[in-house]
Order: structure tokens, then sequence, then C-alpha cells
């Protein structure tokens, strides 16, 4: 291969790979939407799911698409929801991961709206909350494919630990270790990994 015939070779390899990279990047940016004002005032997301009104019908068919559901409860007026809606789900790496493993039914925690409650019983978003004990907003609830909760995020995360709490469910790891030692593991792992690298 003549020295003209390589560097044709190379701008070509390059153009492939910078191609490649816009075309990732382009279907990443497709998952992350900005925020639409919702019908109660508070901001939501077009690709959230719209609640049936029955909880466990909204389970049920969160199951048949293989993905897990998280409730997410916020209220008008919210900072911290904002911020999640304004960075996390901007975020394209937290999308790319909990768009395809999550469903989430977004409820008002002062919300009057009647709905049908796991067990089937008729209540409002209020007094579920309540029943609940989610006090705070915003609050995801993670539920299991039995619909029972498995873990539950009280308040904001940044998108690093949002994304490591999602994974933390996904992995069920919750059976057998605290989020703390979830982390302490991943970060391990990380370092193991990085040293690896540096060796070879």
């Amino acid at each position: 291969m003549t020295m003209i015939n390589r560097i044709v070779f190379l701008l070509i390899m390059t153009l492939v790979a910078f191609s490649a990279g816009l075309t990732a990047l382009a279907a990443s940016a497709q998952l992350a939407t900005p925020p639409v004002p919702g019908p109660n005032g508070m901001p939501t997301q077009s690709w959230f799911k719209e609640s049936s009104g029955d909880l466990a019908q909204d389970l049920v068919e969160t199951i048949k698409q293989g993905k897990l559901l998280a409730i997410v409860w916020e209220q008008r007026g919210c900072y911290y929801c904002k911020q999640m809606h304004e960075v996390n789900f901007q975020d394209h790496e937290v999308m790319q991961y909990v768009r395809r493993r999550f469903e989430f039914v977004q409820l008002n925690l002062h919300g009057n709206r009647v709905m049908l409650d796991l067990g089937g019983d008729a209540t409002t978003e209020a007094r579920l909350a309540q029943r609940n004990r989610v006090t705070g907003t915003p609050t995801v609830l993670f539920l299991d494919r039995e619909g029972k909760e498995v873990f539950r995020m009280p308040g904001y995360a940044n998108p690093p630990l949002f994304l490591t709490v999602f994974e933390y469910v996904s992995d069920r790891a919750y059976v057998s270790q605290s989020l703390r030692d979830y982390i302490a593991a991943k970060i391990s792992d990380a370092k193991i990994g990085k040293e690896i690298r540096q060796t070879n």
C-alpha cells in the first residue's frame, strides 16, 4: 500500500468512525426530550406512561413490555422535581439506560385524582401517598413484578447517583446488598479495571 493509499484509507476510516459517532449521538438525543407542562401544573415527560387510573393494570402492561415500574411522586412548584426533569432526564447516559428498562408513572403528592391502588381499592393520589409514607418530592418508588415496593429514592439525586440507583434495582442487587455496598463494589470494580488497562 502506497503512502497516498494509506492516507486515503485512514481518512475513510476516520469519516466512518465520525459518522458512527454522530449516529449514536443522534439516537441518544432522541431518548432525551425537554419537559412539557402537565395538566396539573407539574413538568412531565412525553415518554412517561399515561396511567390507566389502575396501578395494577399499569403494572401488568409494564411487565408485558419486559420492564419494571417506577412511580414518580412530584408536586407543583417543586424545585428539585424541576431539576430532575431539566437535568437528569436530559442526561443521555441516564436516558439510554432507564427508558429501555423502566416505565414511569407520575403521581401528584397532593392530587385528588381517583385511582385504583395495586389491591384494586379506590383512593386518591394524596391518600395513596399517605399510605405509602411519601412525604416529600421527588420520590421514586420501584416495584417488582409482583407489585411489591423493593426500593425507593427519596429526594433529588444527581445524574450519576440517579443512574446507579436504577442499575441497583434493575440488577436486583437489593436482594443481597445495600445500595452503599453496591456502589462500593462498582467503585472497586472500576479501579481494578483501570489498573488492568494500565498494565496492558
